[in-house]
């Protein structure tokens, strides 16, 4: 049986967008996960890739906007809700991830 060698590499490029600077600023990359369909994956997609880029040395923050099955807080082993710091919410952080989400606020509820 013969052998594959295969070699991946990657090369970001930056571009100018202002417009992107004054939402984001400061931040270089942006990765959304995003399906029309439900129940394929996308949470898990999006925690396996924030963390293993936070492995990797990336500063990662992880948004979960999933009104309807927020699901990120269990998989990130996270509980509670974010702290208030200067009148700023401060994300919850696991696995070198700062995380947002609208599953934070239901914690209570689901206990």
């Amino acid at each position: 049986m013969g052998t594959i060698d295969i070699t991946m590499t990657s090369n970001v490029t930056r571009h100018d967008n202002q417009q992107k600077e004054a939402v984001l600023p400061g931040v270089r990359n942006t990765v959304a996960v995003a399906s029309g369909k439900g129940g394929v994956g996308k949470s898990t997609v999006a925690v396996n890739l924030a963390v293993a880029l936070a492995n990797d040395g990336a500063k990662v923050g992880l948004v979960d906007a999933d009104i309807y099955g927020p699901s990120i807080p269990l998989m990130m082993g996270l509980t509670g809700r974010p702290t208030v710091k200067n009148q700023r919410l401060q994300p919850m952080e696991n696995h070198g991830v700062k995380v947002m989400s609208i599953g934070s606020s239901l914690t209570r509820c689901r206990r």
